[in-house]
């Protein structure tokens, strides 16, 4: 990727390509069947930066939600606080009421920009697979169709989607200036992957309680 979130194959600053070797050129792959456009082989790949910004405002948006949710439930919690301290209040009018149909409300946004983001994040994922299959189809282990699929395969859901994003991360490192692959640690990946998977079990265990 270039400074300005542009491929190297889109800016046309690519390093010229080993042997002889020509650049993908557009069009369906051969043997995908007409229209298909095959799964990235073949094809230019198509710039994920519209989306990922997209990804990251749905995101600023999911956090806005999860900190409303968290706000109404503590004003919830504090008027049946207060009623334990006071049985003479009813929860079930008035305040108590009010503050019951904000959390409501706040649930339901939460959800919303949760199943929004979620579809996006979805989209963008599956841009940059394909892309990734362009820029270094030798680093793939997993097919495009898994960077969607995968998300939705009990137990597997824990790992696909993570060997997804390997592939992209290795594909989309940007070259030394002779054309050579630099190696980059997988730290941010790794972290991210990781948080994930201890937001998905605790979610689980709260839920089963």
């Amino acid at each position: 990727m270039t400074d300005d979130g542009l491929c190297t194959f889109c800016s046309g600053t690519r390093p010229p390509l080993p042997d002889g070797a020509t650049a993908p050129v557009s069009g369906p792959v051969p043997g995908s069947g007409s229209g298909s456009g095959g799964w990235g082989v073949g094809t230019w790949p198509r710039s994920p930066v519209g989306l990922s910004r997209a990804v990251i405002a749905l995101l600023g948006c999911v956090i806005a939600s999860d900190l409303f949710v968290i706000g109404a439930g503590l004003h919830l919690r504090g008027l049946w606080e207060g009623l334990a301290a006071d049985e003479s209040l009813n929860i079930y009018t008035g305040p108590g009421l009010r503050a019951q149909e904000l959390y409501d409300r706040a649930g339901a946004a939460q959800t919303a920009a949760f199943l929004a983001t979620g579809v996006l994040f979805i989209i963008w994922f599956h841009r940059t697979r394909r892309n990734a299959e362009v820029f270094e189809s030798g680093v793939q282990r997993m097919g495009p169709g898994w960077a969607v699929g995968g998300w939705f395969v009990p137990i597997a859901n824990l790992w696909f989607p993570y060997r997804v994003a390997s592939g992209i991360w290795e594909a989309s490192v940007r070259l030394h200036p002779d054309g050579g692959r630099r190696t980059v640690p997988k730290t941010v990946l790794n972290l991210w992957w990781g948080g994930w998977i201890v937001s998905v079990l605790v979610s689980r265990i709260a839920v089963s309680q």
